[in-house]
C-alpha cells in the first residue's frame, strides 16, 4: 500500500531533489521514536513537532512547517478555550504535543485525559459524547474534518497555545 500525505510528499520530493532513494514504512506513533533510536528507521517524518525534550535524542532538519494545536469541540459546545474543559473528558494522541499541552493545563496524571493511538479514534469518540473535546495539531484536525464533512464540529483557537515546528527527526 502506497504511503500518501503531506509527509510523504516533502520527503519524496527532498529524496528527488537530492538524488536518494528512500523506502515509506508507516509507523504507529507509539514505535515511531524508538525505531529511530534503535537503528530500524534512518529517518522519521510524521508531523514531529521539534521539543527540547525530543532534541535530547534526536537531531532534527530545518522546521519545514508552522502548527499550532486546537481544540474540537461538537457544535453545541459552551467551551471557548482549553480552561473551560476542567473537570471534563479531553482526548488527547498519546504521546503527542497535543497531550503535553493538556497535561500542563490539567497535571500528568489527570483521570480526565483520555489518550488514544491515534487522533482518529480520539474524534471518533467526540463524536460518541465518550469525551467533551479533543486536542490535537491543527493540519490534523483539519484534514480529518476535510474528509468528514458530515461531523458536527468546530474548532477553538486558544490563545494560550503557542505555535510549533515540524521538523524530520533524525
Amino acid at each position: 500500500r502506497e504511503i500518501v500525505g503531506f509527509d510523504a510528499d516533502i520527503i519524496n520530493a527532498i529524496a528527488t531533489k537530492q538524488g536518494f532513494k528512500i523506502k515509506l514504512h508507516n509507523t504507529p506513533w507509539e514505535g515511531l521514536f524508538a525505531s529511530l533510536n534503535n537503528g530500524e528507521r534512518d529517518i522519521v517524518i510524521a508531523a514531529v513537532t521539534i521539543t527540547p525534550e525530543r532534541q535530547k535524542s534526536m537531531d532534527f532538519s530545518a522546521p519545514y512547517f508552522d502548527a499550532k494545536q486546537l481544540i474540537v469541540v461538537k457544535e453545541d459546545s459552551a467551551v471557548k478555550q482549553l480552561s473551560d474543559l476542567k473537570g471534563k473528558k479531553i482526548g488527547v494522541q498519546n504521546g503527542t504535543t497535543g497531550d503535553t499541552v493538556v497535561q500542563k493545563q490539567f497535571g500528568k496524571t489527570s483521570p480526565d485525559i483520555r489518550r488514544y493511538e491515534n487522533i482518529t479514534l480520539a474524534l471518533a469518540e467526540l463524536a460518541n459524547s465518550g469525551v467533551s473535546a479533543v486536542v490535537a495539531d491543527n493540519a490534523v484536525v483539519k484534514n480529518y474534518l476535510i474528509n468528514n464533512p458530515g461531523q458536527k464540529f468546530r474548532l477553538i483557537d486558544d490563545k494560550s497555545f503557542a505555535v510549533e515546528q515540524y521538523g524530520i527527526a533524525v
